[in-house]
Protein backbone atom coordinates (compact mmCIF):
# COMPACT_ATOMS: atom_id res chain seq x y z
CA UNK A 1 0.00 0.00 0.00
CA UNK A 2 1.15 3.50 -0.98
CA UNK A 3 2.45 5.93 1.96
CA UNK A 4 -0.74 8.41 0.66
CA UNK A 5 -3.04 5.54 0.54
CA UNK A 6 -1.73 4.86 3.83
CA UNK A 7 -2.63 7.96 5.38
CA UNK A 8 -5.79 8.78 3.62
CA UNK A 9 -7.03 5.33 5.38
CA UNK A 10 -5.29 6.54 8.30
CA UNK A 11 -7.25 9.65 8.04
CA UNK A 12 -10.74 8.10 7.55
CA UNK A 13 -10.15 5.61 10.75
CA UNK A 14 -9.45 8.76 13.17
CA UNK A 15 -12.41 10.82 11.59
CA UNK A 16 -14.56 7.26 12.11
CA UNK A 17 -13.49 7.21 15.71
CA UNK A 18 -13.97 10.68 16.38
CA UNK A 19 -17.85 10.53 14.91
CA UNK A 20 -17.84 7.34 17.25
CA UNK A 21 -16.68 9.18 20.28
CA UNK A 22 -19.09 12.25 19.04
CA UNK A 23 -22.00 9.70 19.32
CA UNK A 24 -21.60 8.49 22.33
CA UNK A 25 -21.61 11.27 24.25
CA UNK A 26 -25.17 10.69 24.45
CA UNK A 27 -26.49 8.73 27.37
CA UNK A 28 -29.26 7.04 25.50
CA UNK A 29 -27.34 6.52 23.17
CA UNK A 30 -24.85 4.70 25.19
CA UNK A 31 -27.76 2.72 26.91
CA UNK A 32 -28.86 1.60 23.20
CA UNK A 33 -25.60 0.02 22.55
CA UNK A 34 -25.61 -1.76 26.27
CA UNK A 35 -28.92 -3.24 25.68
CA UNK A 36 -27.92 -4.83 22.88
CA UNK A 37 -25.29 -5.98 23.90
CA UNK A 38 -26.99 -7.80 26.66
CA UNK A 39 -29.37 -9.17 23.86
CA UNK A 40 -26.85 -11.34 22.35
CA UNK A 41 -27.41 -9.89 18.57
CA UNK A 42 -31.35 -10.73 19.05
CA UNK A 43 -33.25 -7.87 17.17
CA UNK A 44 -34.76 -5.86 19.59
CA UNK A 45 -38.02 -3.83 19.14
CA UNK A 46 -38.07 0.14 19.60
CA UNK A 47 -40.47 0.45 21.92
CA UNK A 48 -38.68 -2.22 24.59
CA UNK A 49 -35.52 -0.38 24.22
CA UNK A 50 -37.44 3.35 24.87
CA UNK A 51 -38.86 1.23 27.74
CA UNK A 52 -35.52 -0.19 29.40
CA UNK A 53 -34.51 3.40 29.06
CA UNK A 54 -37.37 5.08 30.47
CA UNK A 55 -37.15 2.42 33.72
CA UNK A 56 -33.05 3.29 34.14
CA UNK A 57 -33.98 6.89 33.75
CA UNK A 58 -36.66 7.22 35.93
CA UNK A 59 -35.23 4.52 38.69
CA UNK A 60 -38.73 2.32 38.23
CA UNK A 61 -39.29 -0.89 36.56
CA UNK A 62 -39.82 -1.75 33.29
CA UNK A 63 -43.34 -2.88 33.34
CA UNK A 64 -43.79 0.98 34.78
CA UNK A 65 -42.29 2.63 32.14
CA UNK A 66 -45.39 4.29 30.54
CA UNK A 67 -46.70 7.97 29.95
CA UNK A 68 -44.89 10.96 29.05
CA UNK A 69 -41.13 10.13 29.76
CA UNK A 70 -41.89 6.87 27.57
CA UNK A 71 -43.16 8.77 24.77
CA UNK A 72 -40.38 11.17 25.16
CA UNK A 73 -37.56 8.32 24.59
CA UNK A 74 -39.32 6.70 22.29
CA UNK A 75 -40.10 10.02 20.13
CA UNK A 76 -35.84 10.67 20.34
CA UNK A 77 -35.18 7.13 19.67
CA UNK A 78 -36.88 7.17 16.63
CA UNK A 79 -36.55 10.95 15.12
CA UNK A 80 -32.57 11.59 16.66
CA UNK A 81 -30.41 8.48 17.88
CA UNK A 82 -31.24 5.55 16.29
CA UNK A 83 -30.19 6.68 13.09
CA UNK A 84 -27.41 8.49 14.35
CA UNK A 85 -25.96 4.93 15.31
CA UNK A 86 -27.53 3.49 12.01
CA UNK A 87 -24.86 5.75 10.00
CA UNK A 88 -22.09 5.20 11.88
CA UNK A 89 -23.57 1.24 11.42
CA UNK A 90 -23.01 0.40 15.66
CA UNK A 91 -26.54 -1.12 15.64
CA UNK A 92 -29.17 -1.66 12.01
CA UNK A 93 -32.07 0.11 12.44
CA UNK A 94 -34.87 -0.70 10.37
CA UNK A 95 -37.55 2.11 10.55
CA UNK A 96 -40.54 0.82 8.96
CA UNK A 97 -40.71 -2.18 11.05
CA UNK A 98 -39.13 -0.27 14.16
CA UNK A 99 -36.33 -2.60 15.12
CA UNK A 100 -32.82 -2.41 15.94
CA UNK A 101 -30.08 -5.25 15.92
CA UNK A 102 -26.59 -4.68 16.60
CA UNK A 103 -24.24 -3.31 13.61
CA UNK A 104 -21.23 -4.19 12.61
CA UNK A 105 -19.27 -1.65 14.59
CA UNK A 106 -21.33 -2.10 18.07
CA UNK A 107 -18.09 -4.09 19.46
CA UNK A 108 -15.48 -0.74 18.59
CA UNK A 109 -18.46 1.31 20.04
CA UNK A 110 -18.36 -0.85 23.14
CA UNK A 111 -14.98 -1.05 23.16
CA UNK A 112 -14.86 2.81 23.20
CA UNK A 113 -17.43 2.89 25.93
CA UNK A 114 -15.14 0.70 28.13
CA UNK A 115 -12.21 3.21 27.21
CA UNK A 116 -14.22 6.26 28.20
CA UNK A 117 -15.57 4.71 31.94
CA UNK A 118 -11.91 3.78 32.54
CA UNK A 119 -10.84 7.44 32.39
Amino acid sequence: MSEKRLQKVEIAQTERMANMYECLTSTRRCYVIKILEETNSEAIPVRSLARQITAIEQGIQVEHATGKPYRSVYNTLVQTHLSVLDELDIVDYQADGKMVTEGEALNDALGLLQILSES
